[in-house]
């Protein structure tokens, strides 16, 4: 598992990636699969974290477990940090995208 706080880099991947939120006012988390990938942004629009948070977890499909080690440094989060509804959201959504894949209704996006 990867992580990056250098928004700049975020920015142009996500830009490269079709990703980017539209809505730069408010805070948000998201996730999605790119060339067999995890990968989930958090944006904070103000305050001491502005910019992006990156996470990337490299073929998630043979990597599970480090879905798993992302999920529970999301509820640490929530238990340390200010921003606690919004580190809850990230963990639920990574949570859910294992789900997901252990359903084996999950599909990747091989571009």
């Amino acid at each position: 598992m990867r992580t990056s706080s250098d928004s700049a880099a975020i920015y142009s991947f996500l830009e490269k990636s079709s990703r980017l939120p539209a809505d730069f006012s408010r805070a948000q988390t998201f996730c999605f699969s790119h060339e067999q990938g995890f990968y989930l942004v958090i944006y904070f629009p103000h305050g001491e974290k502005k910019g992006f948070e990156l996470y990337e977890v490299e073929d998630f499909a043979g990597n599970k477990h480090e879905l798993q080690e992302l999920e529970l440094l999301l509820q640490e989060k929530t238990e340390y940090f200010s921003e606690k509804e919004l580190y809850s959201k990230a963990s639920l959504l990574v949570q859910n995208f294992s789900r997901t894949m252990s359903a084996g209704n999950f599909f990747y996006d091989a571009h």
